[in-house]
């Protein structure tokens, strides 16, 4: 009785895609969080610091903003990596298209756009599970990402799995194409991919126009219910309401349906 459509991006061109993983000698690193805290900026800017002398062909790019005490910490390591405190949506999807790893140890997550913006891309991911974050073991089934399970790492350890994923990554290229090219596919023939979603939407709305629906019911027509338990809300208190209730479950984003 229920058919998920998953929220899925354009593709770029395979061409695109062969093309930046042809030649594996230097590997492109991006991270790329509007929220420092949320998304764990420090942690980030902690790792590429300590990485990039071991791996000075690498490409570290950072999109995202930056506390002023914070980056005026990190002045020398901006002058060595690409640093941008903003960037137009479709500049960022520019870079992913000639990036190979997405680098997010956030804290919390949904199913995450950028997650899917990386696959359309062919890249390979680094990131977490647990707690909040368990879609992503069903979105990276094929094997496209390494995950920290924060269920199982404890806190102090957390940071050192991120940056030992991340190394392991940049010495082994051959991997990390292998699990881009699985994210890829999911993004443009699999269970991610815009035909798919067209063909599930299609039947369903044949499905629609074959099987017309009933004339709603009215509420006191609704059974088991009392009408003195209905609660309404105008729409500053449904407002009011979405925002404790992405307090109480640490999200960043969440929808209503009505």
């Amino acid at each position: 009785k229920v058919q998920v459509v998953s929220p899925v991006r354009q593709c770029c061109p395979e061409k695109i895609v062969e093309r930046k993983w042809r030649t594996l000698n230097g590997l492109t690193v991006v991270f790329c969080g509007r929220d420092y805290d949320t998304k764990n900026g420090g942690m980030a800017l902690r790792i590429f610091e300590r990485l990039i002398l071991e791996a000075p062909a690498t490409r570290f790019v950072y999109i995202g903003g930056v506390p002023t005490g914070v980056a005026n910490r990190y002045r020398d390591l901006f002058g060595r990596i690409e640093y941008h405190e903003n960037m137009p949506h479709k500049q960022v999807l520019a870079v992913l298209s000639g990036a190979h790893v997405l680098f997010h140890p956030t804290q919390f997550e949904g199913l995450g756009i950028v997650f899917l913006e990386a696959m359309a891309a062919g890249m390979a991911v680094v990131t977490a599970t647990g707690d909040n974050m368990r879609p992503v073991e069903e979105l990276f089934a094929t094997g496209g990402a390494i995950l920290v399970d924060r269920a199982t790492t404890a806190r102090s350890e957390e940071s050192g799995a991120f940056e030992n994923h991340l190394r392991f990554v940049l010495n082994r290229p051959d991997v990390a194409r292998s699990m881009a090219y699985e994210n890829f596919r999911s993004a443009s023939v699999g269970n991610l991919s815009i035909e798919r979603n067209r063909k599930i939407l299609l039947k369903i709305y044949e499905d629609a126009l074959e099987h017309p629906a009933k004339t709603p019911l009215r509420l006191a027509q609704i059974p088991h219910i009392s009408l003195a338990a209905v609660t309404r809300f105008s729409s500053r208190q449904l407002q009011d309401e979405e925002w404790a209730i992405r307090q109480h479950g640490k999200m960043t984003q969440s929808r209503f349906l009505l």
